[in-house]
């Protein structure tokens, strides 16, 4: 899946009602939270790279009193954003920070957690190309 369909998919009319319903709830007091079911990207674009993958990257997206909320618990990553293009910009800019600064970095630099997101992030990504 590309973003272009991520992004029609998360902006479904019934998904957008459901979210506006949800706003209520906010304002309200109440914690409100809607939980889309996750969807895959097969690749990543972030400052004129794009990053290829062996296997697609999970990920969850809601909406949380105003903010859309895109996670990828296998990465530890997670980016917010005012529109579902925002949190998708900013997961994609999350993970392309990652893959440069936790990626690249040498194992004894890094958290044991961290050496688990490099070792996962070494398996998905194939090959990382300039647009």
């Amino acid at each position: 899946m590309n973003l272009q369909d991520v992004l029609e998919q998360v902006s479904a009319p019934e998904f957008l009602w459901i979210a506006a319903a949800a706003a209520s709830s906010c304002t309200s007091g109440r914690s409100a939270q809607i939980v889309r079911q996750e969807f895959h990207l097969d690749e990543i674009q972030s400052a004129g790279r794009v990053f290829r993958l062996n296997a697609p990257i999970e990920i969850a997206a809601r909406w949380d009193c105003g903010a859309w909320i895109y996670e990828s618990e296998a990465l530890s990553l997670i980016a917010f954003g005012d529109s579902p293009q925002a949190a998708s910009g900013s997961f994609q800019e999350d993970f392309a920070a990652m893959w440069d600064i936790v990626g690249q970095s040498p194992d004894d630099m890094l958290t044991a957690q961290a050496r688990k997101v490099k070792a996962h992030l070494k398996r998905i990504v194939r090959a990382v190309e300039q647009e």
